[in-house]
């Protein structure tokens, strides 16, 4: 049956074939070469046709939109800007950054507050900020960012009235000599439970488990054993002090409050406590004083 088709699709292909070469060979019999080119010239007029015609239309099209838009440039006016701001426009030639406002109650502090942040902008802004642009907003408005906030610590610190002198000599000190006593306990709780050669984690699980007795609320562990919950701890504390010392509009800005916890925490606090955890840095101030 399959091979019945194949031979009558091929019949069908070949007399297709046959009567398309009858009917040029006639075709040139009667008309000739002439009635052959008058042909393929109709054909290709007529592709060009088609094609021409729409491309025509759309010249005119663009040609009337564009002569519109030129009539409605022509006629329309545009604002020259409200006379009192241009009349006042030199007003805005300082910068209001510029400003000094006090930072202290002492005019003879706020002269060497102003000189250190010169030399801190001078030092770590300039180095980068003035190959970028010669505009100074940006280090002058870091200038006020710097003085509202010293000012706001000057005044958080006069309301809140701290004496330092009982801080230094008996909160600090009663704080490192309990320290010291959980330590020692922890010590001698160690060698009851493990022996004498106990290890460091089991010192320090016996010295946060005696700080948990004596606090009953708190236990420090998570935040002096592992670095990632130390980190998220300074990060709350910088929330903290940005909260209480920045300006309010600066502490909104979240890429700038982000940036400056960063600073704060990665720059100043880890580096800090490590310093003051480092028992080479506690000897050798010891042996200092």
């Amino acid at each position: 049956m399959g091979r019945m088709m194949s031979e009558g699709s091929k019949q069908i292909a070949m007399s297709s074939v046959f009567y398309f070469l009858l009917g040029t060979i006639l075709f040139l019999t009667s008309f000739g070469i002439f009635g052959l080119c008058i042909l393929l010239s109709l054909f290709l007029g007529l592709i060009l046709g088609l094609f021409m015609s729409p491309f025509s239309r759309g010249q005119e099209v663009s040609d009337e939109y564009l002569r519109k838009l030129n009539e409605v440039s022509m006629k329309f006016c545009f604002l020259v800007g409200r006379q009192g701001f241009l009349a006042n426009r030199g007003r805005f030639s300082r910068n209001a950054y510029e400003q000094e406002q006090p930072m202290t109650n002492s005019a003879t502090i706020d002269a060497i507050l102003e000189q250190m942040l010169s030399y801190v902008i001078r030092d770590f802004i300039d180095s980068w900020y003035s190959s970028l642009t010669p505009d100074l907003h940006f280090k002058e408005s870091l200038k006020r960012c710097a003085r509202r906030t010293v000012a706001a610590f000057s005044q958080w610190y006069g309301f809140f009235k701290v004496d330092f002198v009982p801080l230094l000599t008996q909160h600090i000190v009663d704080d490192i000599a309990s320290h010291f006593r959980l330590f020692r306990r922890a010590k001698e709780r160690a060698q009851l439970h493990y022996g004498e050669n106990y290890t460091t984690d089991e010192l320090e699980t016996m010295f946060f488990d005696l700080e948990l007795e004596m606090e009953k609320c708190y236990c420090r562990d998570l935040v002096s054993t592992c670095s990632h919950y130390e980190n998220a701890y300074f990060h709350d504390v910088a929330d903290i002090l940005l909260y209480l010392l920045t300006p309010a509009e600066d502490f909104r800005s979240r890429p700038f409050r982000f940036l400056l916890r960063e600073i704060y925490v990665k720059r100043m606090m880890l580096p800090l406590f490590d310093m003051l955890s480092d028992p080479d840095f506690i000897n050798r101030s010891i042996i200092w004083l």
